[in-house]
């Protein structure tokens, strides 16, 4: 189980280059993108990625932004610029693979469907919804979950979409949240690790901090910022990145779930 995070701990904010040849293999988790390529392209060159970086997306690199498929595109040409690329699954990524919703070709399908429901580090998980409480085993290879029935995935389904959960922590959708529903973040004990997630929009400066848990998503879509963290070999933020959205591209979450 991680170490809880005190109540009063912020990560680092790096506004300079984080470039330079002399330095160690860096892993950067990168909150929801949702199309917004400039924002992309702005948080790569400020980060200065190497072949030696590892770099997870948490999900939801495409829809409600302007660029979807060009996200994508630039998200693959990355595995020849990192030592090592994950995307994991977001809803959007599960929509658009379902139902081709995306201008793509075969071998950029291949990608996207390619994603990851979860991946594990050194006392860190990264998670695009979150951790549903009911959820006690996350196998060594993340694949397994596609060799599974409809009925026996439904909780690991529920780690793209999960927000809210009711007083027995069970998941709750979005159009029947109520107001003794909460967070789920606020309920996850760490049996993980430290979860970094996505999915939910937070409008402040810097990622969420919960007890056992770490926010990415910055709203970027919504006008407000694409965030990356930078987490040290205990799984812990170093520091983190973000960018001003150029505009707001999407009004709000609607009925998503």
């Amino acid at each position: 189980m991680a170490t809880r995070i005190s109540d009063d701990a912020q990560p680092t904010p790096q506004a300079a280059s984080l470039g330079g040849r002399d330095r160690s293999v860096r892993t950067v988790i990168i909150g929801d993108v949702h199309g917004c390529l400039k924002e992309l392209n702005e948080l790569l060159g400020i980060l200065s990625l190497c072949h030696h970086d590892r770099v997870i997306f948490v999900g939801d690199l495409v829809h409600k932004g302007p660029n979807s498929e060009d996200v994508v595109r630039r998200v693959m040409a990355m595995r020849g610029e990192v030592g090592e690329l994950v995307l994991v699954k977001g809803n959007h990524e599960d929509k658009a693979c379902k139902q081709r919703l995306l201008n793509l070709t075969d071998h950029e399908w291949s990608f996207l469907t390619s994603s990851v429901f979860w991946y594990k580090g050194p006392g860190y998980v990264v998670a695009h919804g979150g951790i549903p409480t009911e959820l006690d085993v996350l196998p060594a290879d993340p694949r397994w979950v596609e060799t599974l029935s409809n009925r026996n995935r439904k909780c690991y389904d529920n780690m793209l979409r999960i927000r809210k959960v009711d007083a027995e922590g069970k998941f709750v959708a979005l159009a029947d949240t109520k107001a003794t529903d909460v967070f789920w973040a606020t309920r996850y004990d760490g049996r993980f690790g430290i979860c970094y997630f996505g999915h939910e929009p937070f409008f402040g400066d810097h990622p969420e901090v919960f007890p056992y848990a770490i926010g990415t998503d910055l709203g970027c879509v919504f006008g407000r910022k694409l965030c990356a963290v930078l987490v040290d070999d205990s799984g812990r933020v170093s520091q983190y990145v973000t960018v001003q959205a150029e505009q707001q591209y999407c009004a709000g979450l609607g009925s998503e779930t």
